[in-house]
This record gives structure tokens, C-alpha cells and sequence, in this order.
């Protein structure tokens, strides 16, 4: 798990060696996600993943992560993701919607090293879905890119 202080790391028993801050990455999926209206707005849905590259005109490969991204897209419905291959083309993967699927169980809670990514994009989700409870519009993108830049 990750912690706001080296104190509190500390205190659950980390080493050391494991109490360093590493901030946490939003990947594309999820910024997606956080967009929609409505999560549930997601079933059924493709989505296109496309990473430029650092250098030059092209794509780097831009597959869903296993740390939590596949897992967030089968939870939440999407079909079928599409992503650049850094090869020029396009690969597809597809997800049977798990409403049930338990994503914490399956990424951050059992690792054996902090996994913020897929615990910052569990949190994420769940901070949505509290919103959409109380009727609140979506996270722009705007105010998803200034959320990230405060927190890194």
C-alpha cells in the first residue's frame, strides 16, 4: 500500500528501503473512465489508447497494463480496447464485463512492493462514484490534469 508520509510507512512496519514517496500515474484508461458521466455509460463501449512517442512521428505501444487498467475495463463493462502497437498499427483486446470483479484483491492489496498506480487508479475510480452518488457532473479534463499535477 502507499502512504502520505514516510512516517506513516514507518509505522505500518515498511522497511526502510520501502518508505520513499513514488508518486502515482494516471494511465489513459483511467482518465477515460473518470470522464464518463456515468460508469455505466462504459458498458459495451471500445476505447482507443494511443501513446506518442517521445522522439519523432510515431506511437509507442500502448497496452492496457495488467496492474489495474485491464482489470478496471472488464470491471466497468468496456468491450474492447484498441491500442497502438509501436509498430504503426493497431491491437485489440477484449474484456467480459465482471461487475463483481474484486480489483483491489487482484492488484495493490497482494503485491509484494508498492503498486500506487493501480491503488491511485482504485481510489480514483471510487472518488467518482461518490460523486455520482451525489449527482455531481464528471471530472473535467482540466481539473483531472491539475488533480495529478498537485498530487505528484
Amino acid at each position: 500500500r502507499s502512504f502520505a508520509t514516510p512516517a506513516e510507512a514507518a509505522a505500518a512496519g515498511l522497511s526502510l528501503l520501502r518508505r520513499r514517496a513514488r508518486p502515482a500515474q494516471r494511465h489513459a484508461e483511467i482518465h477515460c473512465l473518470l470522464q464518463l458521466p456515468k460508469l455505466a455509460d462504459a458498458v459495451g463501449m471500445h476505447i482507443l489508447i494511443v501513446e506518442l512517442a517521445d522522439v519523432g512521428p510515431g506511437f509507442c505501444r500502448a497496452e492496457p497494463c495488467s496492474r489495474g487498467c485491464r482489470l478496471l475495463l472488464a470491471r466497468y463493462g468496456v468491450s474492447q480496447a484498441l491500442f497502438t502497437d509501436g509498430r504503426g498499427g493497431i491491437e485489440r483486446q477484449t474484456y467480459e464485463h465482471q461487475p463483481e470483479l474484486d480489483v483491489p484483491a487482484k492488484t495493490f492489496l497482494i503485491r509484494k512492493w508498492d503498486d500506487v498506480t493501480s491503488e491511485r487508479a482504485w481510489l480514483d475510480i471510487q472518488a467518482k462514484l461518490q460523486q455520482e452518488d451525489l449527482g455531481l457532473p464528471p471530472t473535467s479534463c482540466d481539473e483531472l490534469v491539475k488533480t495529478a499535477q498537485r498530487s505528484e
